[in-house]
């Protein structure tokens, strides 16, 4: 008998996001300053805050004033009234087998139209996370992180501060993680089989069994550690993000078509596609990818029953040893492959990123839209021992797994310390946009500023924590 599903608890926010649209006495918050930038921070285009998204670093110019917040704010109640369902404040999200970015804000109301609030965080990072990934990479933001699963090299010792991209790699005895710092620089701990990290500015990072790559800050990729099947001959030209497992690595081209490298015993570099691709995950001994019209695509050699992938499947492509595992359209989990230890008893309800892990006995973990974690399969080394703290998104590999903590305050777009009108007017100003601007206003970082990321505000209006 499998074991019982483990659920990472967390506590919601109760809010009446509704009330909050009529009681708008904190549009004129007697606290605020003209200048929002962070204290000690410098007047520079950006400025980046650990454990959030980068946030202009300006001053409030007249369009965020409080008559600009009340104006575009009851123009845009009606639409929010319709797409929106606040009967409370959920958590938002979103990983790869082995690498991961971080995705800004942790509080995302689910909508009635939950459709639209599948879209994918980005596989930067090899991270698909909710839906129609896009070619486009979605814009990494800074986050403390935590680990779990086997320790034996120290792989779960997650150092402190701020990264915005993270991943994993080894084997048992020989497991390790990287992470991309806020400045660029990239961080080792657990075994030292890829130790030897290179200088410099990346944006992304993902680990193999004895080496590792990362894209550099000027597009081109940098290889280390321990060649075996020509990992160390790295493609040239320019990436935008960087994906492997085992004995393969790919890397995304700004087009969205990818280049796999490694061992081709199977085809599993042959018989990848080149055409661009919406999403795609390299596996240990196959990979999976979804094109830009829907298709799924599976190459190199497959474990039993997972050749076949079933219906429905849309997005968070996770290849693993012994299963696969992804998302339904509607957000409900699919698991296929051997099921000895119930990995693929996946429970009911949506999920925003799922992955599967383990070697011999396999362990799937889902990612809730409140930010929690659930877990089925096989726990004899603690790889579902997932933390009880909400993250935005996760990586897993072979026996561990990363998360990037949530943002203890979504919705504080101005990054002032109080969720107030301003922060409102920001994303009401951005409205169908990008949300690029003097303030970022894409709070859950899906390419729109829409109700999902107004949700963020109402959901979480007020002081910020701490």
């Amino acid at each position: 008998m499998s074991d019982p599903v483990i659920r990472a608890r967390a506590i919601r926010l109760d809010d009446a996001a509704l009330r909050r649209i009529f009681a708008m006495e904190s549009m004129q918050s007697p606290g605020r300053s003209v200048d929002h930038r962070p204290k000690g921070l410098p007047e520079s285009p950006s400025v980046r805050r650990s454990g959030g998204r980068a946030v202009a670093g300006a001053s409030v110019r007249h369009r965020h004033s409080a008559k600009c917040a009340a104006a575009a704010f009851f123009g845009a109640a009606a639409i929010l009234l319709e797409t929106a369902d606040f009967s409370a404040s959920r958590g938002g999200l979103v990983g790869s087998l082995h690498s991961a970015h971080a995705v800004p804000r942790a509080e995302e109301s689910q909508m009635q139209a939950f459709d639209r609030s599948f879209v994918a965080a980005g596989v930067l990072g090899g991270v698909v996370g909710l839906g129609i990934a896009s070619a486009t990479p979605a814009a990494a933001a800074d986050a403390e992180i935590v680990a779990w699963g086997y320790n034996g090299s120290g792989q779960t010792n997650a150092p402190t501060g701020a990264f915005r991209a993270v991943a994993v790699g080894g084997h048992f005895y020989t497991g390790y993680s990287l992470g991309v710092r806020a400045d660029g620089s990239i961080v080792h701990w657990g075994s030292g089989v890829a130790s030897g990290v290179p200088t410099g500015s990346f944006t992304d990072v993902a680990g193999c069994l004895f080496s590792a790559c990362a894209v550099r800050a000027d597009g081109t990729l940098q290889w280390w550690g321990i060649n075996e099947h020509g990992l160390a001959n790295i493609p040239s030209g320019l990436f935008v993000e960087v994906d492997g497992s085992l004995i393969n690595f790919a890397a995304r081209r700004p087009d969205g078509r990818w280049t796999l490298w490694g061992f081709d015993g199977q085809g599993q570099v042959s018989n990848a596609p080149t055409s661009p691709l919406e999403e795609l995950k390299v596996g240990p001994t196959y990979s999976l990818a979804r094109t830009q019209t829907g298709e799924l695509i599976l190459w190199g050699n497959p474990p039993e029953g997972v050749g076949a992938v079933p219906k429905g499947v849309r997005s968070s492509l996770w290849p693993a040893h012994v299963h696969a595992a992804a998302l339904r359209a509607d957000g409900t989990a699919v698991c296929w492959g051997r099921n000895t230890d119930g990995e693929c008893n996946a429970p009911p309800g949506v999920f925003r990123q799922i992955a599967a892990g383990g070697e011999y006995r396999g362990f799937t973990i889902g990612l809730r839209p409140d930010g929690t974690l659930e877990s089925w399969g096989y726990n004899e080394n603690g790889e579902r021992n997932v933390p009880s703290t909400t993250v935005t998104q996760m990586v897993v590999g072979i026996y561990h797994g990363i998360g990037m903590l949530a943002d203890p305050c979504p919705g504080d777009i101005t990054n002032n310390g109080v969720v107030d009108a301003v922060d409102l007017a920001a994303i009401l100003t951005s409205w169908g946009t990008v949300g690029g601007g003097e303030f970022d206003a894409d709070a859950n970082r899906d390419g729109m500023v829409d109700a999902q990321d107004l949700a963020l505000v109402l959901g979480s209006w007020g002081a910020c924590p701490g």
